[in-house]
């Protein structure tokens, strides 16, 4: 027995100072991580708002890419007033989140929603919401259609190209309007699409429900690498049923959920939702990797949202 063990060694000693390194070579797009090729991610500058204010919307709505038959439109914004937004169509949220109980919004975010139109504001068709730092407080944009625009099943989309400074923490995502499962997250949570300034072109869609939740640390959800998203307008949207909730961008499904109960701890997601379109600075996940230092300013533009329903 000692004899064989001792030959099998040998022949490993052998194999090995046979071996010779190969060096790895990685494509474009991709950098060398422990030796291993991966998508580089390396944060670049953040795009300057005064280069993404002449970038023209390019989105063409097509509900056929949801696969969906006898859908119309039941609701939509196009923006084409220029100065504050619709008031019958959108609610302005303000403040820190303590008027709500929550302060920072529960999520430590250091920004304060305003309504000024140095946040908000429609011009040539566009709505652009604003994040910009003053020393080192910081002000933004937080609008939601609650009472204006409440749905319950469905195909939203929004057309949108996403802002990219350091800490910045833009969201397109819907909360139920009156839950009778009560307060978050057992009314449940649908992230159309998160992005945070600190990665570049990468797209998060999430689900949040009394069973998955970040506090539970068994949140739902998924990525994809969408290129750029801070200078180029994308599709967000997602399909609505009964018993799944299918994210797209740019008309193709990136992800999907379905509950694995038919109960509200996995499905709260059967009453009207309504949008949320904010960006908010720092926080839990925003601010991960730090906020941006000194003056800056970026933006969410906003060419369109649309919801249809079945006939």
């Amino acid at each position: 027995m000692n004899k064989i063990i001792l030959v099998f060694l040998f022949s490993v000693s052998l194999l090995l100072t046979g071996c010779t390194t190969q060096e790895i070579t990685c494509g474009e797009g991709t950098i060398k991580v422990d030796g291993v090729c991966v998508i580089d991610d390396v944060k670049q500058d953040p795009v300057d708002d005064n280069i993404k204010d002449d970038i023209e919307p390019t989105c063409v709505m097509n509900i056929d890419d949801y696969d969906v038959t006898e859908y119309e439109m039941v609701w939509n914004d196009e923006f084409d007033t220029d100065g504050s937004l619709d008031d019958t169509k959108w609610e302005y949220l303000l403040g820190n989140g303590a008027s709500h109980g929550i302060p920072g919004w529960g999520n430590n975010e250091l920004q304060n929603y305003t309504d000024d139109l140095s946040n908000v504001s429609i011009t040539d068709g566009v709505l652009k919401i604003t994040a910009k730092s003053k020393g080192s407080s910081y002000t933004s944009g937080r609008v939601r259609t609650m009472n204006h625009g409440d749905w319950l099943y469905g195909v939203v989309e929004v057309c949108a190209m996403m802002p990219d400074t350091l800490g910045t923490w833009p969201a397109i995502w819907m909360l139920p309007t009156d839950s009778p499962d009560g307060i978050w997250p057992n009314g449940g949570e649908i992230d159309i699409m998160e992005a945070v300034g600190f990665e570049t072109d990468k797209v998060h869609f999430n689900i949040h429900t009394k069973n998955d939740n970040w506090g539970t640390s068994r949140s739902i959800g998924d990525y994809s690498w969408i290129r750029d998203i801070e200078t180029e307008y994308h599709r967000y949207g997602i399909k609505w049923l009964e018993d799944e909730i299918i994210f797209y961008v740019d008309g193709e499904e990136q992800f999907s959920y379905s509950p694995v109960q038919d109960s509200f701890e996995y499905w709260p997601f059967n009453t009207e939702f309504h949008l949320i379109l904010n960006i908010a600075v720092g926080g839990t996940w925003g601010g991960a990797r730090g906020v941006e230092e000194g003056t800056w300013e970026d933006s969410m533009y906003v060419d369109y949202v649309r919801v249809y329903q079945e006939r």
